[in-house]
């Protein structure tokens, strides 16, 4: 299939930049023409793509329906679970291979949890954005996450009341030190291989 999508595609440029020279009389015109036409076909194809992908959001917003609204909606219609943790203790840096921040939660009984994204700066004591400073929301003892049924994505971290400290490492700069262990920094992975320990000594050590 995607042999024959690139025959078309080479085909499609031959016959666009025929009929541009034939069109125009001139090869390096038609040349320049292409180029120019290829861009904005790039462009429009990209716009689209990204209108397509934040839709429900837009949505969203027309309706005057936040997130949680909507993740709460996706729940009631049994397109989203439920599933409640405890947490023993946790590590959090920030990845600097995508600026994103990283938790990783002991559950229990040998598994941790990997919690990856930028929306997790909302939880930590300061956020930039609105450059107050605010209280730790996450790690807490006990916390829920929420998944689609389809596919199993985390679209929600609900986190608990007793807030506790989860320990400092340094910045991740290289993934290359986390997938030596085996670890893989996917956002709502649980980890049953690799423990607890292993990480922490591998987040800590020195570059």
């Amino acid at each position: 299939m995607l042999k024959f999508l690139l025959y078309a595609l080479v085909l499609t440029f031959v016959v666009a930049f025929v009929a541009l020279w034939m069109l125009l009389g001139d090869v390096t015109g038609a040349a320049l023409s292409l180029a120019v036409l290829s861009l904005g076909v790039t462009l429009a194809v990209a716009i689209i793509g990204f209108l397509c992908s934040n839709v429900p959001s837009w949505i969203r917003s027309l309706r005057g329906i936040s997130y949680n609204e909507y993740v709460d909606s996706l729940e009631a219609r049994g397109q989203v679970s439920r599933e409640d943790y405890t947490a023993i203790r946790a590590l959090v840096a920030e990845d600097h291979t995508t600026s994103s921040l990283v938790y990783l939660v002991d559950i229990g009984e040998g598994r941790v949890l990997c919690l990856s994204g930028q929306q997790y700066f909302d939880y930590e004591p300061f956020n930039e954005v609105e450059a107050l400073q605010n209280h730790r929301l996450f790690p807490t003892t006990q916390f829920s996450l929420r998944r689609r049924n389809s596919n199993g994505e985390l679209v929600d971290l609900i986190p608990g009341s007793n807030v506790f400290e989860p320990i400092a490492c340094n910045p991740i700069s290289d993934l290359e030190v986390l997938s030596e262990i085996g670890l893989s920094l996917k956002d709502g992975v649980i980890f049953d291989r690799t423990p607890f320990e292993s990480i922490q000594y591998a987040l800590q050590r020195d570059s």
